[in-house]
C-alpha cells in the first residue's frame, strides 16, 4: 500500500537531506537510503510507449456517410474560423456551398496524402510520379486548392464539366472513397454498375472504381431485397402416379379449371368453367362443364366424370379453395367417390384427394400443360351424363356401341370365335401400347427441363421474401420460417412461414422455389 507523502516543516521533501548543510567533506560517499521509505516504496515496471499523433481533424471511420461527414467538416472548419475572430455575415445562416466546398477540399487532402504520400511529393515539387505507381498514366498535378487532379486527354469536350475533365484521383484503399462510392451509389437510387461508375467519373476518379462499387454494392441492403430470388431445390422425381404402368384409365387423375366461357342462355350470355380431368398415367383427357366455381359445382363435376369413365383412385388438384370445401363436402358423398366397382378393394375408404402446396403451380404442371392444349379451342359440346345410353354386354364383347334395339348375342355373331379373336385383338393392341409406353415414353422422363442444380435449402429462422408474380415486389409479404418440409428424396420443398398481414399473425405454406431468402 502506498502511504500519504509527509509534507511537514521537518519534511525531508522541503528541508532536503541533512548532511547538505555539513562540509562537503564530511558527505557520504554514497546517496543514503530511507530504510522507512524503501520498505514502503514498490518497484515499478518500466514500459517503452511510442504515441503517435494524428494530424486527422476528424476520424473518417466514425461515419458512415459522405454527406454527414462533409458537414461536419464544414462546421468545425467555421468554429475554428469564429475562435480566430474571422466571421462573415452569412454564417448566421446555415452553411454555404463555399464552405462545403472548402471541407470537401480539406477532406480530399488528407485523404490524397495518406494514400499517395510519395505522389504528394512529387506533384508539390513539379516532378514527375514514379511509373510504379497506379496513377502514373494519368499526369498528376496539383491544383490551385492544394488537390490532386488527373490531367486528362479531354479538356476540348465543351459537353462536360471541368471535374469531369480533370477528375480528383483517390485511391481504392482509402476509407474515405468506400463513402463517395456508397454516396453516389445512394444517390442515383442503386442503379446497376455502370451507371453508377458514370456517376462518380463526373467528379472523381479512383483506382481500380469497379472492385470497390462490387464490394459496396454487395453490402448494400437495399441492393439485397431488389436483388432476392427464390432458389428452388432440385427438380424432384415424378410421383408414383405418372410411372404406373398397366393401369385402367382415369386410375390417377389430375383435376384443374380454366375459362370463363361465354354461353347462351335463354337470349343472354352467361359464364361457365371447363373441369379438366387428365390420366395422369396415359395422359388422356375429359372435359366438364361447370355452371361455378361453388362447391356443389365442383361436386357435380366429379360425380358425372366418375359416371362416365369409372372408378379414381386418387384425384390430385391445386389447392383453391373451391377443390378444398368440395373435399369436406365430399365426407358427406361417400358414394361420389365409392362405386360399386371398386367398393371391395377400398372398403371404406374414399378417393385419395390430395392438394398441392398452395401458389405452386408448378407441382400441377401436367394438367397446367393439357390446359394450354385445350384452352384455345373456339367450340365445346356439351353432352348430359343422363341422356347417353345404357353399357350394354355387346359394348363388353364387341367393343363398340350398340343400338338399344340390337339384337341379342346369338344374332349379332356371324362368325363363331370372332368375338374370342376381338378380345384376342384388343389385348394385343393394350400389350403393344404398355409395351411403347415403357420402353419409348417413360425414358422421356428422365430428362430434367429446368432446376438442374441443388441449391441452400432454406432453414428455420431464415427471413424470407414471399414471392408473387401478381404484385410489385415492394409489397412481397417478409416472413420467417417457423418450419421446412422435405419431400421424399430429402430436399426442402415447401416451408411454413410467418407473416404479419396487417396487424395480425398469420401462418401461410409455401413452395421453396417461391420463398427468397434475404442475406
Amino acid at each position: 500500500m502506498w502511504r500519504m507523502m509527509d509534507l511537514s516543516e521537518e519534511s525531508r521533501w522541503l528541508n532536503g537531506p541533512a548532511f547538505l548543510r555539513r562540509p562537503a567533506a564530511s558527505w557520504p560517499g554514497s546517496a543514503p537510503s530511507d530504510e522507512a521509505n524503501a520498505d514502503d516504496e514498490e518497484e515499478m515496471p518500466s514500459e517503452l510507449v511510442l504515441i503517435g499523433a494524428s494530424e486527422t481533424f476528424i476520424p473518417i471511420q466514425r461515419f458512415s456517410s459522405y454527406r454527414r461527414l462533409l458537414r461536419t467538416a464544414a462546421w468545425v472548419l467555421r468554429f475554428t474560423r469564429r475562435c480566430r475572430g474571422q466571421r462573415d455575415e452569412l454564417e448566421n445562416y446555415g452553411l454555404t456551398a463555399a464552405e462545403c466546398e472548402d471541407a470537401e477540399n480539406l477532406l480530399i487532402r488528407k485523404a490524397q496524402h495518406e494514400a499517395f504520400p510519395d505522389e504528394m511529393r512529387s506533384a508539390e515539387n513539379r516532378l514527375e510520379v514514379a511509373r510504379r505507381t497506379d496513377i502514373f498514366g494519368l499526369a498528376p498535378y496539383l491544383d490551385g486548392n492544394g488537390v490532386l487532379r488527373a490531367y486528362g486527354r479531354i479538356d476540348a469536350a465543351l459537353c462536360i464539366p471541368y471535374s469531369a475533365k480533370r477528375p480528383v484521383i483517390l485511391s481504392h484503399r482509402h476509407s474515405l472513397t468506400e463513402m463517395v462510392v456508397r454516396d453516389a451509389h445512394v444517390r442515383i437510387k442503386h442503379q446497376n454498375v455502370d451507371a453508377t461508375i458514370a456517376e462518380i467519373r463526373t467528379k472523381f476518379w479512383i483506382t481500380k472504381l469497379r472492385r470497390v462499387l462490387q464490394g459496396v454494392i454487395s453490402g448494400c441492403s437495399q441492393c439485397r431485397l431488389q436483388r432476392a430470388r427464390p432458389m428452388p431445390p432440385i427438380m424432384g422425381s415424378l410421383p408414383e402416379d405418372r410411372l404406373e404402368a398397366n393401369v385402367w384409365p382415369f386410375k390417377r387423375t389430375g383435376l384443374d379449371y380454366f375459362g370463363p366461357l361465354l354461353v347462351t342462355v335463354a337470349r343472354h350470355h352467361e359464364k361457365r368453367w371447363v373441369a379438366l380431368f387428365t390420366c395422369l398415367t396415359t395422359r388422356a383427357i375429359h372435359l366438364e362443364l361447370a355452371h361455378d366455381l361453388s362447391t356443389d359445382s365442383c361436386i357435380i363435376v366429379i360425380r358425372n366424370f366418375v359416371c362416365r369413365r369409372g372408378p379414381v383412385y386418387r384425384l390430385r388438384s391445386d389447392n383453391g379453395r373451391n377443390f378444398v370445401g368440395a373435399d369436406r363436402e365430399a365426407k358427406k358423398f361417400a358414394e361420389v367417390f365409392e362405386p360399386e366397382r371398386i367398393q371391395i378393394e377400398l372398403s371404406s375408404k374414399g378417393i385419395d384427394w390430395i392438394f398441392n402446396c398452395p401458389a405452386n403451380p408448378s407441382e400441377g404442371g401436367f394438367w397446367e400443360r393439357m390446359v394450354k392444349e385445350v384452352a384455345p379451342s373456339e367450340h365445346f359440346l356439351e353432352m348430359s351424363a343422363d341422356q347417353e345410353a345404357p353399357l350394354t354386354p355387346n359394348d363388353l364383347l364387341k367393343g363398340a356401341a350398340c343400338p338399344l334395339d340390337t339384337p341379342g348375342l346369338d344374332g349379332g355373331l356371324v362368325k363363331e370365335g370372332a368375338t374370342r379373336k376381338q378380345w384376342r385383338i384388343a389385348r394385343m393392341l393394350r400389350e403393344r401400347f404398355w409395351k411403347k409406353w415403357i420402353l419409348e415414353y417413360m425414358p422421356t422422363l428422365t430428362r430434367r427441363e429446368m432446376w438442374c442444380r441443388k441449391e441452400e435449402p432454406i432453414r428455420r429462422g431464415d427471413i424470407v421474401f414471399v414471392c408473387d408474380p401478381a404484385v410489385p415486389w415492394r409489397d412481397w409479404w417478409r416472413g420467417i420460417v417457423e418450419k421446412a418440409f422435405a419431400g421424399v428424396d430429402g430436399e426442402i420443398r415447401r416451408a411454413r412461414v410467418r407473416i404479419m398481414d396487417g396487424d395480425r399473425t398469420r401462418w401461410i405454406m409455401r413452395p421453396a422455389s417461391k420463398l427468397a431468402v434475404l442475406d
